[in-house]
């Protein structure tokens, strides 16, 4: 297994870019280590878009409600309460 590591700067746009690159290039199963609302709401829609290569989101480090609830609660697992 290989880790790929790309950082964001808290940055929303960056973040987009980044989960692409992973997805798309990369070509992963899981993302993890995303912190933040700005940053983790931005990517949702992303994983939501893309459901059919089964790219899960797991612990972000966000109380944000949004992936909590349909239609991204499928695909982010949570560890923090809201």
């Amino acid at each position: 297994m290989t880790l790929k590591l790309y950082d964001d700067g808290y940055q929303p746009d960056a973040s987009v870019n980044n989960t692409m690159k992973l997805m798309l290039e990369d070509q992963v199963f899981a993302l993890f280590g995303y912190v933040g609302t700005p940053t983790v709401t931005r990517i949702l829609p992303i994983l939501k878009k893309f459901q059919d290569q089964d790219v899960f989101l797991f612990f972000p480090f966000t109380g944000a409600q949004p992936q909590r609830e349909p239609p991204y609660g499928d695909f982010a697992f949570n560890l923090r309460a809201s």
